[in-house]
């Protein structure tokens, strides 16, 4: 068996095993066949999305083989993924900026993707290297005036270099003519204030035109150093604007120590200071929107808001991009999805953005978590079939799921947990499903813990070597604690068969109760199916089981 092959083994039989998964991806890397390398890092990055790095790596696999197309499809793949990484994105662009260079349509192309990446990740607080590369993109070909714009967008945007974009854009402003990046109306009225002759004739002359072009005068350097003045005076408001809100947030962005996502656990104080960050943010959004719905008061007239709709709709998109951000570093703990979730759901009413989030959570990031599936169960039965694609950014909505789908799902992967065994068989029961349907699950399960704790009881007896008691230790209290979930279950199934009103035992279920009596404490040597428990095949009656069994059968009906 190859290197690959053992590695491949070792992460199907736990795909949670980051480090298997990471000397798949080396060893697969130098495979001369790229099926096999393209396999290895399909599989890892669809367990692992928030790894930005993989992703690059696999793209640049695809592109040292010639394959440029199927590079930008891994890219975008990745962007899609993992929105907020600004390492992704930036790599994104240059490849971009590589491969489709020359093309017709070059220019279109990039600028749409530049808006899209600020779009996605602008907000994002340390998101300085894509404003960066999108200015420097624009200043390279001369395109001053969506210099500029783009600028003007930045200063409006609390990011951790914002002193050092303040001093760019000041000498941007500086080593430029004013009529070479600034709008032509905003140039007529600063030309206006410092040479009103001038000024006042471009301005009628551009009233006049039915352009928005008109020739510029003759300008004295002096004068464009006063308009220069006044680009930067009239920008330094916003600036101060914007340092308020840094300075607001600095307090929680100064303890962030992992940004990104890792399998290790975080400290303590790492999550503590999310919570709170969070819990601010909220606040924030709270306020404004508490303050944009201030009502007018009787006896006086309306007044124009202290704050517009379009600065609410910012500050809850503020709310979710720290969400968003806390959860690449925070992937791992369902508390926190738990909490987006609900936010969405509770809060924004964002009924398909909160099935996302719960979907992301169970099938992506924490699939053998039952905590959060529990919740995202709940969430499903309390909106069934909600579609809102008014909420859900144009997309077609995610599809509603049973709870009993998702505990099928889970049960899968967890198939030695007895709770989810019982909350499949309860969501098998509100669903309408037949009694026989939920014996069987229940049965099922108790076939599976019965095997496990034989299973874990006998490599408890053969283990050997210098950890031998401690695997030994380990051993048998999975057997235990395997025994007591059987138990459980077995419980459950004499409830459910012992349900009815009056405290008798329906007829059709004795022979369920003889099989279930002669089976739970004797284990068939062969699994029992769906078929087994149709009464034309069952020749068990009590008087075969003996005291025991009829023991037993009193005490669970009493």
């Amino acid at each position: 068996m190859s290197l690959t092959d053992r590695l491949w083994r070792k992460v199907n039989s736990n795909v949670a095993d980051f480090n298997s998964w990471v000397n798949l991806l080396d060893a697969a890397e130098k495979q001369p066949n790229i099926d096999v390398t393209r396999k290895a890092f399909d599989s890892f990055l669809e367990h692992f999305p928030y790894c930005y790095g993989y992703w690059k790596k696999y793209a640049n696999v695809e592109k040292l083989q010639g394959n440029k197309d199927r590079c930008l499809e891994i890219f975008q793949k990745g962007v899609e993924a993992i929105p907020l990484s600004i390492d992704l994105w930036v790599a994104y662009l240059e490849a971009n900026l590589e491969i489709i260079n020359g093309l017709d349509d070059f220019e279109t192309r990039m600028r749409s993707l530049y808006e899209v990446a600020l779009e996605k990740a602008g907000l994002e607080f340390r998101s300085d290297a894509l404003w960066e590369h999108y200015v420097s993109w624009e200043a390279g070909h001369n395109r001053l005036g969506r210099v500029l714009s783009i600028y003007d967008r930045l200063l409006c945007t609390p990011t951790q270099l914002y002193f050092q974009n303040w001093d760019s854009f000041k000498k941007m402003i500086e080593d430029n003519r004013p009529e070479d990046y600034l709008p032509i109306s905003e140039f007529a009225e600063l030309l206006a204030r410092v040479s009103p002759v001038a000024g006042t004739a471009m301005r009628i002359a551009l009233k006049e035109s039915k352009s928005d072009t008109v020739p510029i005068p003759d300008i004295t350097e002096a004068d464009r150093s006063a308009i220069r003045k006044l680009v930067i005076d009239r920008r330094e408001k916003v600036y101060q604007a914007t340092y308020l809100q840094i300075m607001k947030r600095w307090f929680f962005e100064e303890k962030i120590r992992r940004p990104y996502f890792h399998v290790k656990p975080l400290e303590e104080a790492q999550l503590n200071n999310w919570a709170e960050y969070l819990s601010f943010e909220e606040s924030e959004a709270s306020s404004a929107e508490a303050v944009f719905n201030v009502p007018v008061t009787e006896g006086h007239s309306a007044a124009e808001p202290q704050i517009t709709f379009a600065e609410v709709q910012l500050a809850k998109k503020r709310v979710c991009i720290l969400y968003e951000r806390c959860l690449v570093a925070c992937a791992l703990y369902e508390h926190l999805w738990i909490r987006y979730a609900k936010y969405l759901e509770y809060t924004e009413h964002n009924i398909p953005g909160a099935r996302e989030v719960w979907r992301r959570a169970c099938c992506i990031h924490l699939p053998t978590k039952p905590t959060i599936h529990w919740h995202w169960a709940l969430f499903e039965s309390r909106h069934p079939a909600e579609m809102d694609e008014t909420k859900n950014d144009g997309k077609e909505p995610p599809k509603s799921i049973t709870p009993l789908e998702i505990f099928t799902d889970l049960e899968k992967r967890l198939t030695d947990s007895a709770l989810v065994c019982d909350r499949r068989a309860d969501a098998m029961r509100r669903e309408g499903k037949s009694l026989l349907d939920q014996i069987v699950c229940l049965r099922s399960g108790i076939n599976r813990l019965r095997v496990r704790a034989t299973e874990q009881t006998s490599l408890a007896h053969s283990v050997t070597g210098a950890t031998a008691s401690f695997s030994a230790a380990i051993a048998l209290a999975t057997a235990a604690q395997s025994r007591a979930g059987a138990s459980y279950l077995v419980g459950k199934l004499a409830r459910l068969l012992h349900c009815n009103a009056g405290n008798q035992i329906p007829p059709e279920g004795l022979p369920l109760w003889q099989l279930l009596l002669s089976s739970s404490f004797n284990p068939a040597k062969t699994p029992l199916t769906k078929n087994s428990f149709e009464e034309d095949e069952i020749n068990v009656n009590v008087e075969q089981e003996g005291p025991s069994s009829v023991s037993l059968f009193n005490r669970m009906v009493n």
